[in-house]
């Protein structure tokens, strides 16, 4: 590959890495920003009709309390005057659209309106509004139930206690809202969020009190289908990603209301809610693409134009071998590192021609030199063939220097041995020296020469070393027929005069047995002459003593 190639693609990579990394973190807070802000508009949504159905409840309840503090004292006395009563009430009915019923203390229906046949005296008391009214003597929202009335319908019930003048509760007055009809509390599963989002009411105890499948209410929703789901009931709020218990993803915003313990949740699916962000990563994509693929062709041009001078520097070394003369010289003229570059090559090429003549010189010299030496000198490869030889050598063995080169060196030691037996080839002394890097210094041997002949030699092999790897061997050898001649007088010599000494050392061993018996003879007459010379001096003591024992 080459240079600009490289270059081109090194500095693109860079640049569209580069590129996609900041794409890729502008279009991460993008996303997050636009995540936030639907988040954040949802959860607006949700709190605001949320604040709507909590503004409707209250105004249903307040108006259900003014009309039990307009009810007659006696109202509970007389069934006929409560069921005018109730039925005079019009906007009642408008809000509390399944019936509205005025019940004992004891739980019983005295009055219903619109009139039902067959509901006076039904006994409900196990209502929990009826429970929790009669308990607290506050008005009550009960939860969703399916009603009495024929209908079955699922019903939100609102209560509010009548009192006499010593505050005991005389009767219970309520007004029952249908989940099913076209309510404030029904129009909850008509408000759509875009074109397939929508909200859904819910108790804490998982009861659906309103949901866009109406068959769904009244249905309680399983713990740990919807993760979500499941930290709303536990309390959370806000906006966040979930999926459903049917396994659709979904933004979800969960909102409490304030004057019931209920949950309205909306669901919007992700891929409706987030379809701007998927738009703008297509739209961004497509961007980044196009600046990528520009970028690099306007990289590719500007390198391009960089390493032109670079170019005509490498075609220039590429066609140097064909040139000759001052067309060897280059001639790019920049202000940069390659008319430096351009600079040092010229003065190169220069200090080449001056070295290329010194080295022709120098390998004249070395030419003369071993043309002109005594000994005879070869050169061999790793395998022990012959690369190179002096006349010399060529001479002593009776060949042509060019016979020689290209020979093995095993072919003048190849009947080395005295008996004439062949030298084998492992034995070989230079190939020791190739095998284990060591030099053979001085080593006779027998070379034989081209008509048959041998002539003894003195050999010397020295390793060629390129690095660590042994390459070849200098091999120089000289004819010591000289030598060995001389060698051999010497030892004739030596041998005679061995003789000699022989002759002459028995010669003296036999006068020396001679003068030994004469010594022994001396030796003996000696030793008898000390013995007469005591025995005259102990005859000469003993005259003495004599002499002088007379004396006395």
């Amino acid at each position: 590959m080459k240079i600009k190639a490289k270059f081109t693609l090194i500095v693109s990579t860079f640049v569209i890495i580069l590129l996609a990394l900041i794409a890729f973190i502008a279009f991460s807070h993008y996303k997050k920003s636009i995540k936030e802000t639907i988040a954040q508009q949802q959860f607006l949504m949700v709190s605001i009709l949320a604040d709507e159905i909590d503004s409707k409840l209250l105004t249903a309840q307040q108006h259900l309390i003014e009309v039990a503090k307009a009810a007659p004292p006696d109202i509970m006395q007389n069934p006929g005057k409560a069921q005018a009563f109730l039925d005079n009430k019009p906007s009642l009915h408008v809000m509390f659209e399944s019936h509205l019923f005025l019940f004992t203390p004891a739980g019983k229906v005295l009055v219903e309106s619109p009139y039902t046949p067959g509901m006076r005296g039904f006994n409900l008391s196990f209502r929990e509004y009826i429970i929790n009214t009669l308990k607290t003597k506050q008005p009550y929202i009960s939860d969703p139930f399916v009603s009495s009335m024929p209908h079955k319908h699922p019903v939100i019930t609102f209560t509010v206690p009548l009192f006499d003048r010593k505050g005991k509760i005389t009767g219970i007055l309520t007004g029952s809202i249908d989940l099913m009809s076209d309510n404030f509390l029904g129009r909850i599963s008509t408000v759509k969020i875009g074109k397939t989002g929508y909200f859904y009411l819910t108790t804490t105890d998982r009861t659906l009190i309103m949901h866009p499948d109406k068959k769904r209410i009244l249905t309680k929703m399983a713990s740990g289908l919807n993760r979500l789901y499941d930290r709303g009931i536990e309390g959370f709020e806000g906006t966040d990603e979930t999926i459903t218990s049917y396994g659709t993803k979904m933004v979800a915003s969960f909102k409490r209301l304030k004057v019931k313990n209920w949950i309205l949740i909306a669901n919007c699916p992700q891929a409706e809610a987030y379809r701007p962000i998927h738009e703008a990563e297509q739209y961004f994509l497509m961007a980044t693409i196009t600046v990528i693929i520009a970028v690099f062709f306007i990289i590719s041009f500007i390198i391009k134009y960089l390493t032109k001078p670079l170019e005509l520097f490498t075609r220039h070394v590429e066609d140097l071998p064909q040139k000759t003369g001052d067309d060897r010289f280059l001639n790019i003229k920049t202000k940069d590192e390659i008319g430096t570059l351009s600079l040092a090559f010229n003065k190169m090429v220069t200090e080449i021609d001056k070295r290329s003549e010194l080295e022709r010189s120098v390998s004249r010299q070395k030419e003369l030199i071993l043309t002109a030496a005594g000994e005879g000198i070869c050169g061999m490869d790793s395998e022990g063939k012959i690369i190179f030889a002096n006349p010399a050598a060529a001479e002593m063995c009776g060949y042509q220097v060019e016979e020689l080169v290209g020979s093995h060196m095993h072919h003048l030691l190849h009947y080395a041995r005295p008996d004439g037996s062949p030298y084998p080839q492992e034995e070989c002394p230079h190939f020791s020296t190739l095998r284990q890097g060591t030099s053979c210094q001085m080593r006779d041997e027998v070379f034989w020469r081209k008509d048959g002949t041998s002539f003894p030699i003195a050999y010397t092999s020295t390793p060629i070393r390129e690095r660590d790897t042994i390459t070849g061997a200098v091999v120089t050898f000289r004819d010591i027929t000289d030598r060995r001649k001389a060698e051999d007088d010497i030892r004739k010599l030596n041998e005679e005069l061995e003789q000699r000494v022989n002759e002459r050392t028995a010669e003296m061993e036999r006068k020396n047995a001679e003068l030994e018996t004469v010594n022994k003879v001396f030796v003996g007459r000696e030793l008898r002459m000390v013995e007469l010379k005591e025995r005259i001096k102990e005859l000469e003591f003993r005259i003495q003593n004599s002499e002088s024992g007379r004396q006395k």
